[in-house]
């Protein structure tokens, strides 16, 4: 199944790639999922979300273990110059004529297997000319031949497994879906039914595929669209995910959704649309699914902070259960961080200027190590002893990380002294100058004595 997964978004990449390299703009297709929990490295920076700029420095992800999802950024590997082939287990077909061996786009005949197996020799197909119109001609072929491979093994429903005929559904969207964008109006009519269509037939989960893959392509262009047609794209995802079983592949359709909102910085709506999308996810049988339905009803609550109180639970790495009650009247600063996070250790100087500055003013820390290995934690402070009080999250029964849906670090959030939180997201200067706002001008620059160790050896990826 991963495999065949590769293969076909490998094709449809080539589609899209093809048609962006030359025509300057961005396209709509794609499978623009969500990597929710993966790492990105891109210097010191991590990313676990679609790439968005950020006013306060780059974020790193909770490691990949954390929700099972494969890494962002992992390709699959070339064609040796041996001939071996790219994807373990698929060989590419042998073209059944010397017609078929000069055109790549004749599709062979064949059981589902075979055909999903030809797919292979497309990958590294390109246009005959640079030009535009030779471009534009190899997309229509590339399309033309994804649909007439997904209508082969959409016909062989007696001898083709699930997840063929489930790849043969989506090869056929993607197929339709460029050809429409390529102007073919009877393309596009046939792709607007063919949800119906297929439930008429009987093929309720195959119908199903097909919703979603129409949902997501909304979701891809909702960067664009009114916030009328907002709602109704939140109404319509939400009414999906009540459909039926949830599973992986809607809940990170609905948590791509909440980001799309939040990016569009529609606060309100994105955490009503977390929390009520949140909940339908947490009711799934689906481990993965559960899990991002966690992720975004803590992402609700992160979202509601300021102006309301915050209680922090936790477990230091002495075994000793935090008192939250002990920073009564005190102005504290929350972080989450890890010892592997490059852009969390490039922090810790300046929190220790302030809590140097303005410890003896009332200024407390609590810093929630989101580490996965607890030797990690005791080897860094070992190196870099840290004058406040450390949590160790992994030991937890509840974690906060969750709580808060924490999937993105450094995140820090300042509590005043009646317990509210008063800002999220206080990094680098943003924290100075609540911190000035709040207690005064510093006595006297304070220089940090203690700096962050070597960059650490991010954690290996475990799918659990």
């Amino acid at each position: 199944m991963f495999c065949r997964s590769i293969l076909v978004f490998c094709v449809v990449g080539l589609a899209v790639l093809v048609g962006c390299s030359k025509q300057g703009g961005q396209t709509e297709l794609g499978s623009g999922k969500p990597q929710i929990g993966s790492r990105t490295l891109a210097q010191d920076s991590y990313s676990v979300q679609p790439e968005q700029p950020s006013s306060s420095g780059p974020q790193a992800p909770l490691p990949p273990s954390e929700t099972g999802s494969q890494p962002r950024g992992s390709q699959t590997p070339a064609t040796p110059s041996g001939g071996a082939p790219a994807f373990p287990g698929l060989t590419p077909a042998q073209p059944q004529n010397a017609m078929a061996a000069e055109d790549p786009f004749t599709v062979p005949d064949g059981p589902p297997s075979e055909l999903l197996n030809y797919l292979e020799k497309l990958r590294d197909a390109r246009p005959a000319g640079d030009d535009f119109a030779s471009i534009q001609e190899f997309r229509h072929k590339l399309a033309s031949t994804l649909v007439t491979v997904a209508n082969k093994v959409l016909a062989q429903a007696n001898v083709a497994t699930p997840e063929e005929m489930q790849i043969g559904v989506r090869l056929k969207m993607v197929g339709l879906t460029i050809l429409s964008d390529l102007g073919d109006q009877q393309a596009q009519t046939e792709l607007a039914g063919l949800p119906d269509q297929l439930e008429k037939e009987g093929k309720t989960e195959l119908a199903d595929v097909a919703r979603g893959f129409a949902l997501e392509r909304r979701v891809d262009q909702a960067a664009e669209l009114e916030e009328a047609d907002l709602l109704q794209l939140a109404a319509d995802v939400k009414a999906f995910l009540s459909s039926g079983p949830v599973e992986t592949e809607k809940a990170l359709l609905a948590f791509k959704l909440c980001q799309v909102l939040e990016s569009r910085e529609l606060s309100e709506l994105a955490a009503l649309n977390y929390e009520e999308l949140g909940k339908l996810l947490e009711g799934s049988q689906d481990p993965q699914a559960k899990r991002i339905g966690t992720l975004m009803l803590g992402t609700s609550r992160r979202m509601k902070l300021v102006g309301n109180p915050l209680e922090v639970t936790g477990v230091t790495l002495e075994g000793q259960s935090l008192d939250w009650s002990q920073y009564k009247d005190k102005v504290v600063l929350v972080t989450f961080w890890a010892t592997w996070c490059a852009p969390c250790r490039a922090e810790i100087p300046g929190i220790l200027k302030n809590y140097q500055a303005y410890h003896d003013r009332g200024f407390e820390v609590v810093a929630i190590s989101v580490d996965r290995e607890r030797q990690d934690l005791v080897d860094f402070l070992g190196q870099n002893p840290l004058p406040w009080t450390v949590l160790f999250d992994e030991a937890s029964s509840e974690k906060m990380a969750d709580k808060l849906g924490i999937f993105s670090i450094p995140q820090m959030f300042l509590v005043g002294r009646d317990g509210k939180v008063l800002a999220t997201d206080v990094r680098g200067p943003r924290l100075d100058q609540h911190l000035e706002e709040l207690f005064g001008p510093a006595e006297k620059p304070v220089t940090a004595p203690v700096q962050p160790a070597a960059p650490a050896t991010a954690p290996p990826t475990v799918n659990e």
